[in-house]
């Protein structure tokens, strides 16, 4: 029996035998109804274009909304990094500082003592009005020509003496340049009148500028000469990166050496060694002289110079160049803890030595203050 043909479809009747029941070929019956990405179906615009932030995987590269925005700031710690820090000077991604010529070194080097006389002299003597014979500046060629007239007061001590500038002519023609130009600022006349104005002295000491076939700063007993050598100019110069540094260490130098002297001259006391006594009186007088620069940048020669020893020397008559270093450094810290609380705080001084360092400036300027006052012009 046969079967009744079912109703043809909706809107017309049944396709030829063989063709797909269906829409026609091409006509996806589904369009619209497939969520965008399924497989077979063509790629879709993306709805959330724009959306996605950048970066996110499959999404385009966007531009960074901040090009050009960024600028390189300065470094907020110029400047504050302690000597004697991990790959100080210059720091990492820093460049390093240009150094000078030599004439710009001691140009630099002047200015920073006439500024510097100005501070260490009102810390040695409050000046007074009374005048004094011109005192006689010896030149190279053994001729002597006067000075500025000293306008010092009046020390508890006779003042018999003065400081005496000398200028010896290096064998060495590479210290030619340097010898000329030192003489030509006069550097060591101005040593010689600052010093003039703020010491009594029993005789006549010599401030001398010499080639001593090694670098060196000494004060000789004997001749009653501070000399600061040409080579030591050129070793500060290797050492240290600026000439504000590279001054600053000389001028600090030369002060030791002034303590040396006057260790000497006066027949004072030590009951230590006589070199971390200098050291502890070119501080003193820098630090009440309002210029912890040059201890600053003392430390920093005494920590470059560490790096350069070969072997330590045990017997040395000098402290060894890091105590010498952390000796500075625990001095500034303890005339103002609160101004140099950094110190401590980034680890540049061991915080058990920081606690005794107040102790220790003041029992160093107490006792330099007692010991030179008798000499001090005021």
């Amino acid at each position: 029996m046969g079967m009744n043909q079912p109703p043809p479809p909706p809107g017309g009747q049944y396709p030829p035998p063989g063709q797909p029941v269906g829409p026609p070929p091409g006509v996806d019956p589904n369009a619209g109804a497939y969520p965008p990405g399924q497989p077979g179906y063509p790629p879709q615009p993306d709805p959330n274009a724009g959306a996605y932030p950048p970066g996110q995987p499959g999404y385009p590269p966007q531009p960074d909304p901040n090009a050009g925005a960024y600028q390189p700031q300065p470094d907020p710690n110029a400047g504050a990094y302690p000597p004697g820090q991990p790959g100080y000077p210059p720091q990492p991604g820093y460049p390093a500082p240009v150094k000078k010529s030599k004439a710009g070194l001691i140009i630099g080097l002047v200015l920073a003592l006439i500024i510097v006389g100005g501070g260490v002299a009102v810390a040695l003597v409050a000046m007074g009005s009374s005048n004094k014979t011109s005192p006689t500046v010896v030149g190279p060629s053994g001729t002597a020509t006067p000075s500025k007239t000293g306008t010092g007061g009046q020390a508890k001590q006779p003042d018999r003496g003065d400081f005496k500038a000398v200028y010896e002519a290096p064998a060495s023609a590479k210290y030619q340049e340097l010898a000329t130009t030192i003489k030509q600022v006069r550097f060591m006349e101005l040593l010689a009148e600052w010093l003039n104005e703020s010491l009594a002295l029993p005789t006549d000491v010599k401030v001398a500028m010499a080639e001593c076939g090694q670098p060196n700063a000494f004060y000789s007993a004997d001749k009653k000469a501070i000399v600061i050598c040409y080579e030591m100019w050129e070793f500060a110069a290797q050492l240290l990166d600026s000439s504000d540094d590279i001054g600053n260490a000389l001028l600090f130098l030369f002060v030791h050496e002034l303590g040396h002297a006057v260790i000497d001259l006066y027949q004072l006391p030590v009951t230590g060694r006589e070199e971390d006594a200098a050291d502890g009186a070119a501080t003193v007088i820098m630090i009440a002289g309002d210029s912890p620069e040059i201890v600053v940048s003392a430390a920093k020669f005494f920590d470059s110079l560490s790096t350069r020893r070969v072997e330590l020397n045990f017997a040395d008559e000098h402290s060894l160049d890091q105590q010498r270093f952390y000796n500075m450094v625990c001095w500034l810290y303890g005339s103002n803890p609160t101004k140099y609380k950094n110190l401590v705080t980034n680890g540049t001084l061991p915080q058990a030595r920081a606690e005794r360092c107040p102790d220790e400036y003041k029992q160093l300027e107490r006792s330099w203050d007692k010991l030179l006052e008798p000499y001090i012009k005021n």
